[in-house]
């Protein structure tokens, strides 16, 4: 179903906000105004030879993790580092500088990360023109970890305000990204191939749904692709579907990082906005193997996602039947969202996985673990190896089966089943989940015209008299006093309701 606020406008808000934000809580870093830059120390950290894993990365087939930079070691904390000062108000600050020469971004990754009640973590650069935070006691996470988007540029200042007698601090920096491509979307030319399609362009219209619901993933220094999936429960539990090779070897899940929205707004533009992040998941189930098995992962996000982000839970199938025109949706090269088609249908590559070979668009490295849906919009797997290219546009894709993904394995840890349907209602295809689309009905608007008068009064009686059957949307909005049927006391209720003399609809039972 579409949305209530259109997406144009909501991306438009979203370019207008701060550029590098992430889940976050506003504020300026407390320095700002009472203290000079003057005498922060600075750690200087060797910048890697990026020549070699450029190599690397360039060489990497679709369905593996695309490297964009360096994971180097640290070990930064507060208590022995950087440049502690007290102000009058007895209020404490704390900053260090980060400088790795030829970065385009610095990630940061936090083994600890425990901000007392009233603390400030704040990450800017020299002229405060970037600035991302505070973050918070509400940025805590019960696995201690946390880390932070890219941050534009090679030097990172970091800061941290205490109240007065706040509670400890507990932070250390354990390894910092140093990013030898640029993966903040600002360059003047598409990171992908010249044959990927935006999602913006009108191919990609009759998936918007979908389209909200795929996250561009740092794991570290690897990029992947994922995708928001709905549960049984349809309680909004933020699980994301992904590949398990791109999790193997990208370091504790509590560190990754997901960013939605990264598209354009317009069909031909190469820029997306990069401030709709969230920090920190949680390995549910994965099927510990790439090669023989469906190479699937499912995390948890651990922070929530705001409303803002407009996120949608995609439904999925574990039909064992070929799926119908396949469509892909990814991050290839960590570029802006892209949407590819197959026309025809997928086969089977093996036991495990699906084979695709796409009439309009490819995948590429960072597409790794996207979803492929099929014809009617549910997730039938995610991408798992390939050798699509705009250079090889028939190479063939091979995603793993969610059908065998449902129930691979022992245990919950290595199967979908027991995430995606809790209570084992045993339904075999599901559809996705909008959170914020509301489909109540306005109780007493029986005409849907979004006016409560006398015409749904008459609505009512014909109802109560037998001369009209009343259409699902009827039966409930009729139904004021929510006792399972329409009368007369429904009819003074609605009749209340024109005279004012009763609450509001939007104080009945159900009611939106």
């Amino acid at each position: 179903m579409v949305k209530n606020i259109p997406l144009l406008a909501f991306l438009i808000f979203a370019l207008s906000a701060p550029l590098f934000a992430q889940l976050s809580h506003g504020g300026d870093p407390a320095s700002r105004a009472v203290l000079t830059p003057e005498g922060v120390p600075v750690i200087q950290l060797t910048a890697p030879d990026a020549s070699h894993f450029k190599t690397e990365a360039s060489e990497t087939e679709p369905g593996t993790p695309y490297r964009y930079g360096v994971e180097i070691e640290v070990n930064l904390d507060p208590a022995a580092v950087g440049l502690w000062e007290d102000l009058p108000d007895g209020s404490r600050i704390w900053r260090l500088q980060i400088y790795s020469p030829g970065a385009y971004s610095l990630g940061l990754r936090f083994q600890s990360f425990r901000m007392p009640t009233g603390g400030r973590l704040f990450l800017y650069n020299d002229t405060y023109e970037n600035t991302a935070g505070a973050f918070t006691s509400e940025n805590n996470k019960d696995y201690g970890e946390f880390a932070t988007a890219p941050f534009p540029g090679d030097r990172v200042t970091l800061e941290v305000d205490l109240q007065p007698g706040s509670g400890p601090l507990v932070l250390t920096v354990s390894s910092v990204i140093h990013a030898f491509e640029n993966v903040l979307g600002d360059d003047d030319y598409p990171r992908s191939g010249w044959c990927e399609n935006n999602v913006a362009c009108p191919e990609g219209d009759p998936w918007a749904n979908e389209i909200r619901a795929v996250a561009k993933l740092f794991l570290g220094p690897f990029l992947c692709s994922g995708t928001l999936i709905n549960n049984t429960r349809q309680d909004t539990t933020q699980y994301l579907l992904t590949a398990y090779h791109c999790v193997e070897d990208s370091g504790s899940p509590g560190s990754f990082v997901f960013m939605f929205n990264y598209q354009a707004t317009q069909c031909y533009s190469n820029y997306g906005p990069t401030n709709h992040t969230v920090s920190g998941s949680v390995l549910r189930a994965s099927s510990q193997d790439i090669y023989s098995s469906p190479d699937f992962a499912l995390l948890e996000l651990s922070e929530p996602i705001p409303d803002s982000y407009e996120a949608y839970y995609a439904g999925w199938s574990r039909e064992s039947t070929l799926p119908q025109q396949p469509v892909g949706i990814h991050h290839p090269d960590g570029d802006i969202k892209k949407i590819s088609f197959d026309y025809d249908q997928a086969t089977h590559y093996n036991y495990f996985k699906w084979n695709v070979v796409w009439d309009d668009g490819v995948t590429e490295p960072g597409s790794s673990g996207s979803a492929l849906f099929n014809a009617d919009h549910r997730i039938v797997g995610d991408l798992s190896t390939g050798s699509s290219s705009c250079d090889n546009q028939y190479g063939p894709d091979q995603y793993g089966k969610l059908y065998r993904a449902w129930d691979y394995g022992e245990t919950s840890a290595t199967r979908l089943r027991d995430w995606l349907d809790p209570d084992n209602t045993d339904v075999e295809v599901f559809d996705g989940l909008d959170p914020l689309y509301d489909d109540s009905p306005l109780y007493g608007d029986l005409n849907e015209d979004e006016i409560i008068n006398v015409q749904d009064v008459i609505i009512i009686i014909n109802i109560i008299l037998g001369n009209m059957e009343p259409t699902e949307y009827q039966a409930e909005a009729g139904d004021l006093n929510g006792d399972g049927i329409i009368d007369v006391l429904d009819i003074v209720a609605v009749v209340n309701l024109i005279m004012g003399t009763e609450r509001r609809p939007d104080s009945l039972p159900g009611s939106r």
